[in-house]
């Protein structure tokens, strides 16, 4: 008669209290195992957190183009068009460097017109109020978006909103503030005041766009991207010389190292984890032929073939969570150390130790259940003759 689920527990916690040190080395090897793979996941999830961190510390990554005299906006769609793998595009034409006096504070201004999703698409903050609208962009309304740090400069003591700023001889109304970012890492930020592309269409009479910004689909296709649509741009404007960069490429050379170190020490942590599989199949093997006697016993009162087989699965399922959640709180508090230390980012991530633990479980049931399966057919007669 089989064992019920709770005997057939119990049993197996006896068994494990009455070999303290096969049970021990069992665990140490799990615990290897396990410690060498989330190490190495871990690693990869502060990788993903670094480039996280660099790519918000930047405009979007983007394709970003100049192109003199410039081109028209169905020119400008065109072009994208044949490109193709674009989530979203910005337009802005030629600004002009100027020094703005308010109220007896100065500051450098680079006024710029562009379009009203602008924004969004270089992913950068409205901190008070709001852009403008493609309402007041279609009505050539004078209205402009500031920069965080001029608006600090020239309206110390004051909501900028709704405020007056002249520029050029032009009176623009401020209706928000923005936080800038540089184009790329570590470079500077400029103080802008962004105005609708209109007006600068308005002033000159002509509807030319000097330069567009390019949302890719995948960042890390912007290299591919940027020389298809320098030739794009090249064939279809073969009289203006277009110029294409982007903003990535520090950043997707780091991913680059971050990706090989981290299969580096996973393919450590996968031999880490064939060895203790190993270590524990032998262990294993061993137990078997140290407890022939004792499973010929209970063969004898009435154990099946089923409760000796699930007695060592789960001997080995036990030992190898006990010695999986071990190393998975390790190298958590271990990484939250290091991270605290050298400024990293970490965050505990829940789905890394489930395939931890997963990882665990399945190589010490793994292993052990040849030498399980080996227990299970001992012959009764047979196994007490060897005692």
């Amino acid at each position: 008669m089989a064992l019920s689920p709770h005997n057939l527990l119990i049993v197996t916690l006896n068994a494990l209290r009455g070999n303290p040190i096969r049970s021990a080395l069992t665990t140490v090897g799990i615990f290897m195992g396990v410690l060498a793979v989330n190490g190495t996941l871990q690693v990869q999830t502060i990788s993903k957190g670094i480039i996280e961190r660099q790519l918000n510390a930047q405009i979007a990554p983007q394709l970003f183009t100049w192109i003199h005299p410039g081109i028209t906006s169905r020119e400008q769609a065109q072009a994208i068009a044949r490109l193709g793998g674009v989530i979203d595009s910005a337009s802005s034409t030629w600004g002009s460097f100027d020094t703005v006096q308010r109220n007896g504070q100065e500051t450098f201004v680079i006024t710029l017109p562009v379009s009203p999703n602008f924004p969004q698409v270089n992913r950068l903050e409205i901190v008070a109020g709001r852009f403008f609208t493609p309402q007041e962009m279609q009505d050539f309304r004078q209205v402009g978006v500031l920069a965080q740090d001029a608006a600090m400069i020239l309206f110390p003591d004051q909501d900028p909103i709704g405020q007056s700023l002249l520029v050029r001889g032009n009176t623009y109304r401020i209706v928000g503030v923005i936080a800038m970012k540089p184009f790329e890492q570590d470079e500077q930020t400029w103080s802008t005041l962004f105005v609708p592309l209109s007006l600068a269409h308005a002033r000159t009479g002509q509807e030319r766009i000097t330069s567009f910004s390019l949302r890719p689909t995948d960042w890390r296709d912007l290299d591919a991207q940027q020389a298809k649509l320098q030739q794009i741009l090249a064939t279809q404007f073969p009289d203006r010389d277009p110029y294409v960069e982007h903003n990535a490429e520090a950043i997707a050379e780091q991913q680059d190292i971050l990706i090989l170190i981290s299969r580096g020490l996973l393919g450590v942590g996968l031999v880490a984890l064939v060895i203790s599989g190993v270590g524990i199949a032998n262990i294993t093997f061993a137990s078997v032929i140290e407890r022939t006697p004792e499973i010929g016993l209970r063969r004898a009162i009435g154990a099946t073939q089923g409760d000796i087989l699930w007695q060592f699965l789960l001997e080995a399922v036990i030992l190898s969570m006990i010695g999986g959640m071990s190393a998975i709180a390790v190298v958590d508090g271990t990484t939250r150390i290091v991270a605290a230390t050298f400024d990293l980012p970490y965050t505990f991530q829940l789905e890394t130790a489930a395939m931890s633990l997963g990882i665990a479980i399945v190589v010490g049931a793994g292993s052990s259940f040849v030498p399980a399966r080996r227990a299970s057919r001992i012959e009764p007669m047979s196994a007490l003759r060897s005692e």
